[in-house]
């Protein structure tokens, strides 16, 4: 079972646990490792109740000289032990520490605990049968309070113990020998046991009635501990849930353990592999941490290798010659062995759900969908179950062994062809050769003998089976369906009767048989369960009506009985085994660099950091860092940057390198020498890979930002994309001009230009595709990204680009007042050089520091409201030959034609006006006597914010101004109307700077064109957050940058909704799908198709929850721009404006009244 399946399961178990009510009443016993208040428990739908002693340690904590060691028990305690909570989880990376329903989500080393039920009516000589589960998850994940043990304490009147485990690297690290022998996690539970067995008495359980029983990862270490003779006397019975000790997955292939020790060395620079004793010290120096990173990345290449399947466990119990003494199949088979005569001493349960193989679809399956273009809800085609799934197991399993493939393939082909056919077939596979065949064999070994044997099959589908949500064409009950039947559905309010029933009987049925050995003895059952032989093979099968069956899956199990004796032993690996070819390709370029991997450029090597992602439980590289161009310092303050020089030896790209100079970052380093980019990379990539590109452009008005804040991670991931991210020059460093040859200025645009031609030429390197290069960027970061696809020169840098909120004619792309601004900050430090070449001459002496509190020290204020961006591009000539309007409506510039080639995404948020809520509006609130808590009086939405806009770009019209007015403003002054009205005045503000551009940028890119494609997008799922501080109550609608954290890492966020995650995971595909063909709807499966854009339908996709097709976005809204608006003055006219401005308006009036909301946000923003 994967860690992932784990936690379904493990939030079934919880949903059902929350419905317990804990009371204050608490109950002290004395046991002899000495007292401890246990808390009583209320379960209502059964109107009883019981006691939980919970977080009991049975061992000293295994840290220090006991980490990697068996467990030591614990003393006994003098003073009482509370026991009324439940204690820490063993280390492991699938705890979700924002999972509200998690008793306790603390991870700690210190974490062998268990927890007693007991039931109602019991003293200390009570001697009620004891019931001691041992949980699943692949022996890396999982806790034992996860694990409701009160229903099947009361229903049965038997005291219930859960336990923990050592997992993972803690559990079952080896190094083969004596030092380091492994089965740590296996030991730890014997000691439980053996705790369990001195102690539960005193809870009124009999320690000569003791029964072990555990599911997936817990059914391999019952059916582990019922062959190892060591713990004869520790218990009398056994039931194994869908995991027996014969299987592939019980014990891991010793040279595979031997490999996973290396790499994971390594990884942690413990160097001395070889020396076991200097490896076992090394690795003991190691914080929980360090050694958490390095299951991370275990876990990765054994379930998310998108490229290669692998099935085969590193970290597992392995034949140590102690606990387990040899390969458990020959055990089986050898009816003198010592383990064989204690397994048949033993009273002995074994089953399984129907379709066990639902594991196949999960992962690894699951991350392999998307590169190799299958879509698992569809079904699971023929080429990879035959190609990939049988071709894996037996090259893992059976020596590559050629003619079992054959019959394999042929065995599990479906006749007719049908595609949901075959993919039960596949089902039905990893069912008969991981958990059905070895069960069988198990049964087959233990029958016969004086103790009974059993075998059940649950075969009811419900809610509680787990897995990503069952495809339609899957039938049957998944792995771990039947443990809600145990652990509490009968409580759940939305059970239904046959699911009570069913429930009841499989309680009794446990119960019976951990009381007596039968069964069928004790409480009342419905059907009497046979016993097991090897003749008829009868077994009782468990769904809402319960039947007795014969010969489980007879001919498919017969086929791999005949098989598995040929199959690879735990002490034997074949020499082709893919997980040798992964790891060690981990471990010799990367592991031996503490988890850093160099890339070799044409400029020079670079070395990267692996970077755990526990969200998508995977990691990527990250190269930090790359310069892109020589320090813009000096003489090239103030010019295009120039490209980087090569260097010599290792550049260390595992730190992330200064900003560029803005206002007052917090506690981040900050230089003129920023002209650094990013580059996040899948695991298991390599040069030849030839993945997507996606090149992200900052937002923050030009002012402020960087590429850091960005974590391109998830996208890398999700999307299997190189992801950079980019520094660019900013404000007055990356956008001053004097409008002539002296500072021409697009400083900031000529660094992102740069930085997508070092990217193109270099990506290759790090397994970019350069043919598939997206663009893409928010806010000041979309006007970016627009402006670049309409300088022609990029052609062939990039193909295609998406543009979030800003596109080129909007009137905030480009700047009309920067010559002035450049002398009015000159002149503030001292620079008043006539001349622009006298004036630039000056202004490259003064540091930096100088040059930014300049910006404020010119601030004024008219008390009016202004919005223009002064510090931004330009019409220059060179990279902007003439306004963005005029560029677009000329079908014969070379950028209009180079523009349409692009494949390009236009998309807003629903709340852009958003920004109107900017410093200088909050600053005028005493002034006008309004509060912007409140909303926005129409007062100041007419007689302010509007003559302020049509004051600064439509030549101060007062029939626009009241036409405008009348559009967006609502009479009253109450509360109601105040809110209703602030969204208006948001409306529009969003309309007039975002939405009606972005129109017009759609149109002139859709119209008529076949050579590519066109689509938009509108998010209106409101999340909360957003750029900025909170936003007031009374805001409609996600506000300016609320996209962007669905793309950056919602996963992390505090408190994000599982519709949030949805969605989410929802753009990341449509995001990386353009990226990687140029339509959102290719590639990785969608719920909803993107609609294309043309002019006439103006198609879009909401995103939200879900996410919906729509049409005309805003229409009646965009219509008074573009139809009502032109009998004064057409908005399209006004928008060709930008790059000018209305002659009225006084330059040194409104020199620093900028939109500050986003320099504001990115300077207090948490972006993810």
């Amino acid at each position: 079972m994967t860690a992932a399946t784990w936690l379904l399961q493990l939030t079934c178990m919880l949903t059902i646990s929350s419905t317990l009510t804990e009371s204050m009443e608490t109950k002290t016993i004395q046991t002899p490792s000495g007292k401890m208040m246990g808390l009583k428990v209320d379960i209502t739908t059964l109107n009883s109740f019981v006691y939980q002693f919970r977080r009991i340690p049975y061992a000293k904590p295994p840290i220090g000289d006991l980490r990697f060691a068996k467990p030591q028990p614990m003393a006994p305690w003098t003073d009482t032990l509370n026991a009324t909570y439940f204690g820490p989880n063993c280390m492991q990376t699938i705890i979700n520490p924002d999972d509200p329903l998690l008793p306790n989500k603390t991870l700690s080393e210190d974490c062998l605990v268990l927890n007693v039920y007991v039931p109602p009516n019991t003293t200390e000589s009570s001697k009620k049968p004891v019931i001691l589960y041992i949980h699943g998850g692949s022996y890396i994940a999982g806790a034992g309070m996860l694990y409701d043990g009160s229903c099947l304490a009361i229903y049965g009147d038997q005291v219930v113990v859960t336990i923990n485990y050592r997992l993972g690297i803690w559990g079952f690290l080896t190094t083969g020998d004596s030092n380091c022998p492994g089965n740590f996690g296996l030991w730890d539970q014997r000691l439980a046991m053996q705790w369990a067995k001195a102690n539960i008495q005193a809870f009124g359980g009999d320690p000569d009635l003791i029964t072990i029983f555990g599911e997936s990862a817990g059914g391999f270490s019952v059916a582990i501990h019922s062959i190892s003779p060591i713990n004869k006397g520790l218990f009398k019975r056994a039931m194994s849930h869908s995991g027996t000790a014969n299987s592939f997955f019980a014990v891991a292939q010793s040279k595979l353990a031997k490999l996973a020790q290396i790499g994971m060395g390594l990884f942690v620079k413990c160097f001395d592999v070889e020396n076991s004793a200097k490896f076992l010290q090394c690795m003991r120096t190691k914080s929980s941490q360090e050694l958490l990173v390095v299951s991370v990345n275990v876990a990765n290449i054994t379930f998310n290798d998108i490229h290669h399947l692998h099935y085969a466990l590193p970290l597992a119990p392995v034949v140590d010659g102690e606990f387990i003494t040899e390969n458990p199949a020959k055990i089986l088979n050898d009816p003198t062995s010592p383990g064989m005569q204690f397994f048949r001493s033993l009273d002995y349960v074994d089953g399984d759900v129907n379709s066990e193989g639902s594991l196949l679809f999960l992962e690894p399956l699951y991350s392999f969908q998307k590169p190799n273009h299958f879509n698992i809800s569809e079904g699971i085609p023929y080429r990879i179950l035959c190609d990939d799934v049988i071709e894996t197991i037996v090259k893992e399993f059976f020596n590559n062994n050629r003619t079992l493939r054959y019959v394999a393939c042929s065995r599990y082909k479906s006749a007719s062809g049908d595609g949901v056919d075959q993919s039960r077939l596949a089902v039905n596979l990893f069912s008969d050769i991981f958990f059905f065949t070895p069960g069988v064999l198990t049964l087959n070994a233990h029958a016969g003998g004086t103790r009974s044997t059993y075998q059940w099959l649950f075969s009811r589908k419900s809610k509680y089976g787990f897995g990503f949500p069952y495809p339609k064409w899957f039938t049957g009950a998944g792995h771990a369906g039947e443990l809600a039947f145990l652990f509490g559905i009968i409580r759940d309010p939305d059970t239904g009767p046959s699911d009570k029933i069913l429930a009841e009987q499989m309680m009794s049925y446990w119960s019976n048989f951990a009381r007596t050995g039968n069964p069928n003895t004790g409480l009342a059952v419905k059907v009497q369960w046979p016993e097991y032989n090897v003749q008829d093979g009868r077994y009782i099968s468990l769904n809402t009506t319960i039947s007795t069956e014969e010969r489980l899956y007879k001919d498919r199990v017969d086929f791999w009985a005949s098989v598995l004796p040929k199959a690879i032993t735990p002490g034997i690996m074949s020499p082709t085994l893919p997980h040798l070819l992964i790891l060690i390709s981990l471990v010799a370029p990367f592991f031996c660099q503490n988890a850093t991997h160099v890339v070799t450029l044409p400029a020079g090597k670079v070395r990267g950091i692996l970077v755990p992602v526990p969200a998508f439980n995977s990691s990527v590289y990250q190269y930090r860092k790359i310069p892109y161009a020589k320090p813009p310092v000096g003489d090239l303050r103030f010019k295009k940057p120039i490209g980087r020089i090569p260097w010599a030896g290792v550049l260390d790209g595992t730190e992330f390198g200064p900003i560029c100079m803005q206002d007052n970052p917090k506690n981040v380093s900050m230089s003129e020498d920023c002209l650094f980019l990013n580059v996040y990379v899948p695991l298991n990539t390599s040069a030849s890979d030839n993945k997507p590109v996606m090149v992200f452009i900052h937002g923050g008005a030009y002012i402020s930002g960087s590429g850091q804040i960005y974590d391109g991670s998830y996208l890398a991931i999700f999307g299997d994309a190189i992801v950079v991210t980019m520094n660019y020059r900013l404000g007055f460093m990356g956008f001053m001009s004097t409008q002539d040859g002296s500072s021409p200025g697009n400083y900031g645009l000529w660094d992102q230009r740069m930085a997508l031609v070092w990217v193109k030429i270099n990506i290759r390197m790090f397994g970019g595709d350069p043919q598939r290069f997206t663009i893409f960027g928010e806010s000041a970061g979309g006007f970016s990204v627009a402006l670049q696809c309409l300088y022609a020169p990029n052609k062939g840098v990039f193909n295609q680009a998406m543009a979030h909120s800003g596109v080129a004619n909007s009137v905030f792309a480009t700047s009309p007042f920067a010559k002035q601004a450049a002398r009015v900050i000159g002149a503030a430090i001292g620079c008043t050089a006539k001349t622009s070449a006298g004036l630039v001459d000056c202004l490259r002496t003064k540091p930096a520091e100088v040059i930014q509190n300049a910006i404020h020290t010119s601030t004024t204020n008219d008390n009016k409201t202004h919005y223009i961006l002064l510090l931004a591009p330009v019409v220059d000539g060179d990279f902007l030959i003439d306004t963005p309007s005029n560029l677009l409506g000329n079908k014969s510039s070379l950028a209009y034609k180079f523009f349409r080639s692009l494949n390009v995404v236009v998309g807003n948020v629903q709340s852009e006006g958003s920004l109107i809520l900017d410093e200088n509006l909050k600053a005028l609130q005493s002034f006008y006597n309004y509060n912007l808590t409140l909303g926005i009086p129409s007062r100041i939405l007419c007689d302010l914010i509007i003559p302020g806009i049509v004051g600064d770009w439509l030549g101060n019209h007062s029939d626009v101004i009241s036409a405008v007015c009348s559009m967006y403003s609502i009479n009253g002054g109450n509360t109601t109307t105040m809110a209703e009205q602030g969204n208006k005045a948001v409306e529009m503000y969003g309309d007039f700077f975002f939405f009606v551009p972005a129109i017009y940028t759609l149109n002139v890119h859709a119209q008529g064109n076949t050579q590519s494609k066109t689509f938009q997008f509108l998010l209106t799922r409101n999340a909360g957050w957003g750029a900025g501080e909170p936003y007031p109550s009374w805001l409609e609608g996600p506000g300016h940058f609320s996209e962007i954290p669905y793309l950056f890492g919602a996963q992390i966020r505090p408190g994000v909704q599982q519709q949030d995650l949805k969605l989410s995971l929802d753009m990341l595909t449509y995001w990386t799908n353009f990226a990687s063909s140029g339509d959102p709807n290719v590639g990785w499966p969608t719920d909803v198709n993107w609609p294309a854009y043309t002019p006439s339908a103006g198609a879009y996709i909401d995103l939200d929850t879900p996410c919906t097709r729509k049409t005309k976005m805003f229409e009646k809204r965009v219509n008074f721009w573009r139809k009502t608006v032109p009998t004064m003055i057409i908005i399209d006219n006004a928008l060709s404006r930008a790059g000018s401005v209305s002659t009225s308006l006084s330059v040194y009036t409104v020199t620093f009244v900028l939109i500050s909301v986003i320099m504001k946000s990115f300077q207090q923003q948490v972006i993810i």
